[in-house]
């Protein structure tokens, strides 16, 4: 019995000694040392790092909000504010799997003998893909692909690797990565890595939008077994849309079945269901009950939050069933009802824009676009090119109400006084009426979506309620009253286009078109007149004020219209390609207007586009009026010599060549060179676009040589001659400065006044780049610093373990304190930080019940600049709103 407790004791004691030794030792390739790396790897510290990796990828999926507006991704990536909230438990598998790959890598002459490490080096990048690094996420899989060729992970690095430039966007690279992993994969025993395969490359199929190959793939996808419950519904609700999209309806209707069966998530199986209802059938039966199992729907308490996707489906019912009317009236009601939903209220009001654009009714396109901008995600498929044409259609509307607006002002002033009297009082009586519709129509919306509110609340047991809609007392707000007086009245700037919001529009620009070179009394006489200004609608004074009266007035209004009648045809011809109102618009002008210093380049346009659109005669009749009434114009000389524009090209582009070499002197402060250049220039090129800058840099140089009494005049002469240039622009500002000067103090040189507008300059500057601060303006009496510390120092132990931050505070003035946690490499890594703070409810949410609490992500040079400049302080909320939070 002795014996066997000493040899037990011995043998454990071996073990222990044994045990030190190997965990000392990762450079001798022996099975022994194997054995003790692999399993003390994988059991040990492996197993804790993917078990919270686990963790943070149940988050993470539980946070994500998709947008079924679109085919939903394989693979749904969160806000990153979102996926930070997992930093902790990522954080702790990086960690996790750098211990593990630090005590236990047996990296001997570049083969890893200890087999757990590869999937170290994987979780490692998982992780670093969740937090959204992927920087940080590509690095790792470069890594394990570059240096563990014969690893147990290789393909799946790959795969991971194509996933994570997926995520950055990057197709073509994410391509190559697929094709190169294609052979590995399928060649791997390891199911979960063709699983993941598979489903990467469907993805990248569906970014292409190639989605009849996507189906192929995801078809495939399904064979697997030991599929994720909740993956698989997801693989079958994404060819339900696929499908769907192809026109595939049955195919589309097959999958949406499984999905319901499958018991996914309400928000899936809503839209499981109203898809599941567009893909009935085309005959006449199956519509209506496609139709009344919506509006079925719509009276179920539990989708008040889904109205507008109810909405925009009858939508696309009536769209099939060419109800236009009807369409428009259910689109109208889906952007009214889309309140959390901006994917949504984007597309519904896409489609009511994109419908009266191809309408030609580029007014009412125009205001629904306006509602676009305001709303649209920046994630938003062709969010660019639906920018672009926002402002394509703002600049034309207008245009279009610049002439509405001056032809409605001169037809009111040509009435006799009691005529436009009564015009007027209606005028006023009609607002008065609009004003009260309007009232009562926002009164009557509160009450609705307070009613909408106690009813979703107060369902009863079976999940039903009685939804406003179909009560009989609210019938008015149906279809056709509903468009009128709802949909468009929360969208566009101009809800209805009378003459009377026509002069609104108007009042706000009339006092530009004024001469700026007024004299001393006509400025004040003009002070006198703005003063006296009224922006009441109920007052007559108000549609009285702006109407011309007098010759030059009328001038004035004239040249307005002249201006939005060319400039709406250039619109229409140039970036909507509708030639027959670019036309309508131009041979408006030339009829009101013949003898316009527009006509010349208004008949070339006329020429070029009847050309263009193959009508000869009337091309030859705007040629004919070119080449007889303006010969020597640069117009006449295109038409007779193609080639000729070459060399006006050619002609422009020295020009502008030699424009550097004089702005060169100019900036090298040799300004009599500066000078004799731009005289030459100015005779060289006389009539060239850069004349304006020739004539604008002389100027100034006469200016610095001799002062700013020589400078005034000139000044003055270049407003007269580049009118409406940023030349202009530019020698109007610094008049009105020079001026200003005159008034208050004795004449200072030109270089005096350039410091001066210097120091005028902005206080904060703008760098994404440069190390970034967090800081904290608190006061003292609202809240308690060295606690604030500590709940910081909190917060970042679990959300930025990995990182090492230093918190301080000090005194700004004698009641706030300026907390500091530094440093971030760049504007990015302080934001993500920034954003995760500011909806922590953990540590520090208390911070917003605080109203004089302020956070900031501030640059290096501006957190100099803040400190420093005290009177400068306030400025900068509005500049971290402007570049950092817009």
């Amino acid at each position: 019995m002795k014996n066997r407790k000493i040899t037990t004791l011995f043998f454990l004691g071996s073990l222990v000694v044994l045990g030190s030794i190997m965990s000392c030792t990762t450079k001798k390739n022996t099975f022994f040392y194997r054995a003790y790396h692999g399993t003390t790897a994988r059991f040990n510290i492996y197993f804790n790092g993917s078990e919270s990796y686990k963790e943070a990828e149940e988050l993470i999926n539980t946070s994500v909000r998709d947008n079924y507006t679109a085919i939903l991704p394989v693979f749904p990536i969160p806000l990153k504010t979102e996926a930070l909230k997992a930093s902790a438990q990522l954080d702790r598998s990086i960690e996790k799997a750098s211990k593990a790959i630090k005590k236990h890598s047996m990296f001997i002459k570049g083969v890893e003998y200890c087999k757990p490490i590869d999937d170290c080096y994987l979780l490692m990048g998982q992780s670093y893909y969740q937090r959204q690094d992927f920087s940080d996420a590509l690095s790792v899989f470069s890594y394990i692909i570059n240096t563990h060729p014969k690893g147990n992970v290789w393909s799946n690095a790959h795969t991971w690797k194509a996933r994570t430039n997926l995520a950055m966007g990057r197709v073509g690279e994410a391509e190559v990565l697929l094709e190169e992993g294609r052979l590995p994969v399928a060649n791997s025993k390891n199911e979960k890595y063709k699983q993941h395969w598979e489903a990467t490359f469907s993805e990248f199929l569906l970014m292409q939008k190639d989605y009849e190959q996507a189906t192929i793939y995801l078809v495939e996808l399904l064979k697997h077994k030991h599929m994720k419950k909740d993956f698989k519904t997801r693989i079958h609700f994404i060819l339900g849309q696929t499908y769907q999209l192809l026109g595939q309806r049955k195919d589309a209707a097959e999958h949406y079945t499984v999905v319901l069966k499958r018991n996914p998530v309400y928000e899936m199986d809503f839209n499981a269901t109203i898809n599941l209802a567009l893909c009935g059938g085309s005959d006449k039966k199956s519509k209506n009950t496609a139709r009344e199992k919506l509006q079925k729907m719509l009276k179920d308490g539990r989708n008040e939050q889904y109205k507008d996707q109810i909405f925009y489906a009858l939508a696309q019912l009536d769209l099939r069933d060419e109800k236009m009317q009807a369409a428009i009236n259910n689109l109208e009601a889906s952007v009214y009802w889309s309140i959390n939903n901006p994917y949504q209220k984007t597309v519904s009001a896409l489609e009511l824009a994109e419908i009266y654009f191809d309408n030609n009714q580029f007014v009412e396109s125009q205001k629904y676009y306006d509602t676009i901008v305001t709303i649209i995600p920046a994630t938003f498929p062709n969010y660019t090119e639906i920018k672009d044409r926002s402002v394509i259609l703002k600049n034309l509307v207008e245009n279009l109400l610049l002439v509405k607006t001056q032809d409605s002002l001169q037809r009111i002033a040509a009435m006799d006084e009691k005529e436009r009297l009564v015009y007027i009082d209606q005028l006023i009586a009609d607002y008065n009426l609009r004003e009260q519709e309007r009232i009562a129509d926002e009164e009557e919306k509160a009450r609705m979506m307070e009613n909408t509110k106690k009813t979703s609340a107060g369902r009863t047991s079976s999940g039903t309620g009685t939804w406003v809609f179909y009560n009989p007392t609210q019938m008015r707000l149906g279809s056709q009253e509903f468009r009128k007086r709802w949909g468009n009245r929360t969208l566009e700037d101009y809800w209805f286009l009378s003459d009377v919001e026509l002069m609104v529009s108007f009042d706000d620009n009339t006092a530009s078109t004024e001469d700026n070179a007024e004299d001393g009394n006509e400025t004040q006489s003009k002070s006198a007149s703005t003063s006296s200004r009224t922006s009441d609608p109920q007052s007559r004074k108000y549609y009285l004020q702006d109407l011309p009266t007098t010759e030059e007035q009328i001038q004035t209004s004239n040249e307005l219209i002249a201006t939005g009648l060319y400039n709406s045809g250039i619109i229409y011809s140039d970036d909507l390609y509708d030639y027959p109102k670019a036309i309508a618009q131009w041979e408006e002008f030339l009829k009101r207007f013949p003898e316009h210093k527009l006509k010349a380049p208004v008949c070339f346009q006329l020429y070029e586009t009847y050309a263009y659109l193959q009508d000869a005669e009337k091309s030859d009749y705007y040629k004919n009026i070119i080449l007889q009434q303006f010969p020597n114009s640069n117009y006449a000389r295109i038409i007779q010599d193609p080639d000729y524009y070459k060399e006006y090209e050619r002609r422009q582009k020295e020009s502008e060549t030699f424009y550097v070499s004089v702005y060169n002197a100019y900036e090298q402060e040799d300004y009599v060179n500066t000078i004799q250049l731009a005289n030459t220039g100015l005779e060289t090129y006389p009539s060239s676009p850069v004349s304006a800058k020739f004539d604008y840099l002389k100027a100034i140089s006469l200016g610095k040589l001799y002062g700013n009494d020589t400078l005034i005049p000139l000044l003055t002469a270049i407003i007269k001659n580049y009118p409406t240039t940023e030349i202009d622009t530019a020698a109007t500002q610094l008049l009105e400065y020079l001026k200003q000067l005159q008034s208050q103090q004795p004449i200072a040189t030109l270089s005096d006044t350039t410091t001066g507008i210097q120091e005028s300059g902005p206080v904060y500057t703008y760098n994404e780049q440069s190390f970034h601060f967090i800081i904290i303006i608190a006061n003292i009496k609202e809240v308690k610093i060295d606690q604030l510390k500590g709940h910081l120092n909190n917060f970042d132990k679990e959300f930025f373990r990995l990182q090492q931050f230093d918190i301080s505070s000090f005194y700004i003035d004698d009641v706030q304190q300026m907390v500091t946690v530094s440093r971030f490499d760049n504007k990015s890594k302080a934001m993500d930080y920034y954003h995760l703070l500011t909806t922590d409810t953990k540590y520090v949410g208390y911070l917003r019940d605080t109203p004089n609490t302020k956070v900031y992500a501030i640059s290096d040079a501006n957190y100099t600049a803040f400190f420093r400049q005290k009177d400068k302080r306030a400025l900068y909320d509005a500049f971290f709103k402007e570049y950092y939070l817009k």
